[in-house]
């Protein structure tokens, strides 16, 4: 759900007039647009979700005493790029043809660079930090957020669960080197993925009350999840905003941990969803872009029921499209990760050997 938002929101805000030159606005259209301008409050769920998921399985190995590096890396690194090389291969192609077929318009739309520097700053995670984010695929600045919380997080807690000192030393001068490094917003949305974090350690380590888990008290969790959303929305001050939305969303995540939760059509119906969720949120803005920009010619339409219309029927090929780069690319996360260890394992014996 929140990657849908994220992208119907990129949508709207190239195919329609803005909100404030919108005129004659009912109800419906103005509920529509509040709906579809919710993308920086969905990156805040992913934030705590990623810190409940990768967050957590750092913490359940450490606690078991059987946390290594390389496995770690290979399985974060496969997972990411798997579906990120692509995505910067795709916004290449897309971004020049546009730039060919409607250079001005499109040059003044996103003219982020898209030469060879920052196609590998984007392939390292550098965007936001040394470079710009890769032309059009402006979507791009949070996974170089994800990508060094995924670091800069097993860092600060092997500071606490090794029991050597040597390695307390490393992490505690990786920990250091990297909050210098990285930039002030990196580190503040941090402390919204270590929420997710701590929703795992304490769904592990605490007595969660079996109340918070009946259907009214979700209800008004879920409830008061969109009051944050609308705070957040209007609040001068977004950062709060989004501490707040992180917060709430973390306690959500722990009332839905609780057993009973989900029947098995909603467990197959969220699979489904969720399964291109990462693809669908690397590659739609490019598209997005290209189809306003080069077929409709940067026109931006007013709300009304034909427009609207429109915007579902390229909402649909939107997520179509998506989920074929899935099928290409991320579904086959697992059996990439293994034919890489596998290589990796070729070289290090072959070194030993030789």
């Amino acid at each position: 759900m929140a990657a849908f938002l994220v992208c119907a929101g990129h949508l709207r805000d190239t195919l329609f007039v803005p909100y404030a030159q919108a005129e004659n606005l009912g109800f419906v259209n103005k509920v529509l647009y509040f709906l579809t301008t919710l993308g920086p409050q969905s990156v805040i769920v992913f934030f705590v979700l990623s810190g409940y998921l990768v967050g957590g399985a750092v913490l359940r190995t450490m606690q078991q005493d059987k946390w290594e590096w390389y496995p770690y890396l290979l399985r974060r690194l496969c997972r990411l790029w798997i579906v990120l090389l692509p995505a910067l291969l795709v916004t290449l192609v897309l971004d020049v043809a546009g730039r060919c077929l409607n250079p001005d318009l499109y040059l003044q739309y996103r003219h982020n660079d898209i030469g060879a520097t920052t196609f590998v700053g984007n392939v390292l995670f550098l965007q936001t930090i040394l470079v710009d984010v890769f032309g059009s695929n402006g979507a791009l600045w949070s996974l170089s957020y994800e990508f060094w919380y995924y670091i800069l997080f097993p860092s600060l807690a092997g500071i606490v669960y090794y029991k050597k000192p040597l390695p307390r030393i490393l992490c505690l001068l990786i920990s250091a080197a990297l909050i210098f490094f990285l930039t002030r917003s990196i580190l503040e949305l941090g402390l919204i993925w270590l929420m997710g974090a701590g929703a795992y350690f304490c769904i592990q380590n605490c007595r969660i009350p079996a109340w918070l888990g009946r259907p009214s008290v979700l209800l008004f969790l879920f409830l008061l999840l969109g009051g944050s959303f609308f705070f957040s929305k209007y609040s001068h001050n977004s950062l709060w905003g989004f501490f707040i939305i992180g917060f709430v969303f973390s306690i959500l995540v722990v009332a839905l941990s609780l057993p009973g939760r989900g029947s098995d059509r909603y467990v197959s119906i969220a699979t489904f969803a969720s399964d291109f969720s990462y693809t669908l949120y690397l590659t739609h803005t490019p598209l997005i872009v290209f189809t306003s920009i080069s077929l409709l010619h940067g026109i931006r339409f007013a709300a009304n029921p034909l427009s609207w219309g429109l915007y579902l029927v390229l909402l649909g090929l939107i997520l179509l499209y998506s989920k074929g780069i899935w099928w290409l690319t991320e579904r086959n996360t697992d059996r990439l990760r293994r034919r890489v260890d596998g290589l990796f394992c070729w070289v290090w014996k072959s070194v030993v050997r030789a």
